[in-house]
C-alpha cells in the first residue's frame, strides 16, 4: 500500500496499488494508442503523399478517436491510484 497527498490536504491518504489485472487493462489500453498513433502518421503520410483530403480527414476523425482513448487511459491511472 502506498501514501498519496490529497489536494490541499498535507495528510497522507492510503491509496491501493494496481492490480494485475488494472495493470493488463493499462498495457492494453497503452499499446492500443501506440497503435492509433503509429497509423495516424501512416494515415497523414498516405493523404499528404496522396493529396487526397478524404484521407486527410479520416485522419482527422482518427485523432479525435485517440483523444477519448486517452482521456479513458488518464482516468484509469488516476483510478488505480499510479
Amino acid at each position: 500500500m502506498c501514501f498519496a497527498l490529497v489536494c490541499g490536504s498535507s495528510r497522507p491518504v492510503p491509496s491501493m496499488d494496481a492490480t494485475p489485472e488494472q495493470q493488463a487493462e493499462e498495457n492494453s489500453v497503452r499499446f492500443g494508442l501506440i497503435g492509433d498513433a503509429g497509423l495516424i502518421v501512416l494515415i497523414v503520410l498516405t493523404g499528404i503523399l496522396g493529396g487526397s483530403l478524404t484521407i486527410l480527414a479520416e485522419a482527422i476523425r482518427t485523432c479525435l478517436m485517440i483523444l477519448s482513448e486517452l482521456f479513458s487511459f488518464v482516468v484509469m491511472r488516476k483510478h488505480s491510484g499510479c
